[in-house]
């Protein structure tokens, strides 16, 4: 009876521990920063109908099959519109609805490990303290297409498991195929979590069947699924030239390796720190297997990628839960060397330094947008309007103009954005795209803005969001030369300064009064002077 007690009250630590930490989790990954892609796929599930996204090329990135290869995203976003209707609560349910797929991402890792180490204890555990990797925190709340995407790669890699274990495996097989498909149509770059496990399943041999017959499962998954797709695709009438187009404006811009490493060091933060201890294991099976599967992961991003982003990296989520593990198993058979109390220290050391960091390594992940910051500076726009009518205008039209059109329909604002990067014909058929599908919410001249009844607010930023947080960070360094170095490299970056990617920036009749900062946003009022 003592020790059923004992038992118990261990698995209720056990359960209040993993709420403690989910809580924890849950307000770190709670900040308010979107991906500057995020507003894009909002605004067009909201306001953009399906002939014009597939037929006719319906592109605020301006890349040429980019939405398109989107398609089960932008679909789980509508079906949430046809509920919500555009507003603040549309955007907390798609973040709401997108933290669950995250969470269920999470189970599907547990049960994953569960069926590759099925004698291991402690899974849950160490499913959960992966979760404070800076890049699963990234993911939290936010409104991308990775997420998803993920969790149906991670429903393959576990019907694909099934199917290799059971007897029954038909419907393993079917399922693996169908979740593969949709990880095509969500995001296709995710199906590299299914690839890289088969890899390493084929390599390691972690299965109960044969190996022809492995082979011929992992090969005859892959083939149902792009079978599935492939007939998606011609059913929607959809090239998989357009599908695929977009992928080569990725490969115009050139980073260099240590530009990528220090993503890479940035995505994991402590947690690059397993891979050693997993290394010390004394147990080869696994932890050859999930290193290889961590390689397999990640590296290819390394390589292949000319611009690497951290999203691509959450494809190692579940080896790198393996691989937490496997570390924790070394340091417990370890932690036997020392007392007690001195366990406890080190474990919470541990966790409190992974927190940290996590919560540090965020205002310099890729952001384009603060979903506070933006309700604090609409509210400072209409407390100083009063009862007055007033318009807000803004100059950047990718991340801020989408936004406030799906959280703020009912608001007056409009895009005064120009994209002078582009040549003289480019930017021709950028104007037409912007008066074809945002009509009246674009202004090109003086007079529209003249036409405009009541006071006028202008509203920008001065600096990309993770440039400027890391200039702010170096402040608190104490002061040295080591710090003046890095400052001077920070400072020689080149931000994008949004505020000005207007043309009515700097124009001769426009007067633009500061009038109020709100966290990263600045607020100008607006004065047209007299002009022939």
């Amino acid at each position: 009876m003592n020790s059923f007690h004992r038992e118990t009250d261990f698995r209720l630590n056990e359960i209040l521990l993993s709420v403690v930490a989910i809580s924890v989790w849950l307000w770190i990954g709670h900040d308010g920063r979107l991906h500057w892609d995020e507003p894009g796929y909002l605004y067009t599930a909201v306001y953009v109908p399906w002939q014009q996204i597939l037929y006719e090329g319906f592109e605020p990135s301006n890349i040429t099959g980019f939405n398109v290869s989107r398609l089960g995203h932008l679909a789980i976003i509508k079906c949430i519109a046809a509920l919500f209707g555009p507003g603040i609560a549309l955007i907390n349910a798609v973040a709401a609805v997108y933290l669950i797929f995250l969470m269920a991402l999470a189970v599907a890792g547990y049960f994953i490990l569960r069926l590759l180490m099925p004698n291991a204890k402690g899974l849950g555990r160490a499913t959960i303290i992966s979760l404070f990797a800076p890049m699963t925190v990234f993911l939290a709340f936010k409104t991308c297409p990775d997420l998803p995407a993920l969790l149906f790669s991670g429903l393959s890699c576990l019907f694909l498991l099934l199917s290799l274990e059971r007897r029954s495996w038909f419907k393993w097989f079917l399922l693996s195929a169908i979740f593969l498909a949709l990880t095509g149509l969500t995001k296709h770059v995710h199906a590299w979590m299914y690839i890289s496990l088969s890899g390493t399943l084929l390599l390691f041999g972690r299965y109960r069947c044969s190996f022809r017959q492995a082979l011929f499962r992992v090969t005859a998954i892959g083939m149902t699924a792009l079978l599935i797709f492939g007939i998606t695709l011609f059913v929607l009438r959809i090239p998989i030239s357009q599908f695929l187009g977009f992928m080569v404006v990725a490969s115009k811009v050139n980073e260099p390796i240590l530009a990528k490493l220090l993503k890479l060091v940035l995505t994991y933060g402590l947690f690059l720190l397993v891979l050693p201890l997993a290394w010390l294991n004394p147990n080869r099976k696994w932890k050859w297997f999930m290193i290889a599967w961590f390689g397999l992961a990640t590296v290819p991003f390394l390589i292949i990628l000319s611009r690497l982003e951290v999203r691509y990296l959450t494809l190692s989520a579940v080896p790198l839960s393996g691989l937490v593990w496997l570390a924790l198993d070394s340091l417990n058979s370890w932690a036997n060397y020392f007392p007690n109390r001195s366990r406890q220290l080190m474990w919470t050391v541990a966790m409190v330094s992974a927190v940290i960091v996590a919560i540090l390594v965020q205002p310099l992940t890729e952001h384009e947008l603060r979903i506070d910051q933006f309700a604090s500076t609409i509210q400072t726009i209409q407390a100083d309007a009063e009862e007055q009518e007033f318009s807000v205008l803004i100059p950047w039209e990718y991340a801020d103009f989408h936004y406030l059109r799906v959280a703020y329909p009912d608001l007056n604002v409009f895009s005064v954005h120009e994209n002078s990067d582009l040549s003289p014909e480019k930017l021709a058929d950028w104007k037409h795209f912007q008066n074809k599908y945002y009509g009246e919410r674009v202004l090109h001249t003086l007079d529209d803005i003249n036409a405009l009844p009541g006071l006028k607010y202008y509203v920008g930023y001065g600096a990309t969001f993770s440039i400027e947080n890391l200039r702010q960070m170096l402040e608190y360094l104490p002061a040295s030369d080591l710090r003046q170095e890095i400052s001077a490299k920070v400072q020689s970056m080149s931000p994008l300064r949004h505020m000005e990617k207007s043309w009515m920036w700097n124009h001769p009749s426009v007067e633009l009064q500061v009038f109020r900062r709100v966290g990263h946003y600045q607020i100008f009022r607006v004065d047209l002077l007299p002009y022939s």
